[in-house]
């Protein structure tokens, strides 16, 4: 969900599974409209509908030092206009590992040391029904 100045996420928010991996999902914007259901694997259905318009959404993953995060994104469409961007965080630098909008996203998973920042922009035209992430945290 988006909500008004961020939302912080960490392995206390997952389901373990298995025992000592943490996984689960992570909805992109907040929907609008009539549900489209999309099954997940061995995961509840999970609605996919079109987002508001106007959205700022930011996601903070937070990592503890002894585990790896990994990051995919299991769907996504979005407007042509409207862009998620993925960056890396250490300390007080950043690195931005995509910027991307449509449909086609051309890296479709990440794996990290270091927290992630997630955000989504969307503009007030062609919204498309959004993005799902899975986020797996593995005990080193």
């Amino acid at each position: 969900a988006c909500i008004e100045g961020g939302v912080t996420i960490d392995e206390n928010h997952l389901i373990a599974v298995p025992p000592r991996n943490l996984q689960g999902l992570l909805p992109g914007p907040t929907s609008q409209g009539r549900s489209e259901l999309l099954p997940g694997e061995g995961w509840t259905w999970s609605p996919l509908t079109r987002y508001a318009p106007w959205l700022n959404c930011t996601w903070r993953l937070a990592l503890d030092p002894r585990a790896l995060l990994h990051l995919e994104i299991i769907s996504f469409e979005t407007g042509p206009k409207d862009t998620i961007t993925i960056w890396q965080v250490n300390g007080h630098k950043s690195r931005q590992l995509l910027q991307y909008g449509g449909s086609e996203v051309p890296r479709s998973s990440f794996q990290s040391s270091k927290p992630l920042l997630v955000s989504f922009l969307s503009g007030n035209v062609d919204r498309g029904a959004g993005f799902l992430l899975n986020v797996t945290y593995i005990m080193r």
